[in-house]
């Protein structure tokens, strides 16, 4: 009998109470978030010139040769999110 009078001792107090509510709330936001469902993305290249002019491989690459051609192509990155989101990103120099 003094087990069941130490809890309706303790879980009568209102702290007690919100504490509770509390990390049932908690639990019940965690669940639900991680039920969340993370967005897909797809990335594609988009070339928007190219250069007219060959380049060496000497001018871009360190000790590459002085005398062998390279064209360079400009483009970009599209990330298109299936939540109907898009990155468009340009990493040029």
């Amino acid at each position: 009998m003094g087990i069941f009078y130490i809890r309706e001792r303790l879980f009568c107090k209102p702290i007690m109470k919100r504490i509770i509510l509390f990390i049932i709330s908690l639990t019940l936001i965690s669940l639900i978030v991680k039920a969340q469902k993370n967005p897909t993305y797809k990335v594609y290249t988009v070339k928007f010139a190219e250069s007219g002019y060959p380049f060496k491989i000497g001018d871009w690459a360190l000790n590459g040769p002085k005398n062998v051609p390279v064209k360079i192509d400009f483009m970009v990155w599209l990330i298109k999110g299936e939540n109907g989101r898009n990155i468009l990103v340009d990493a040029g120099f």
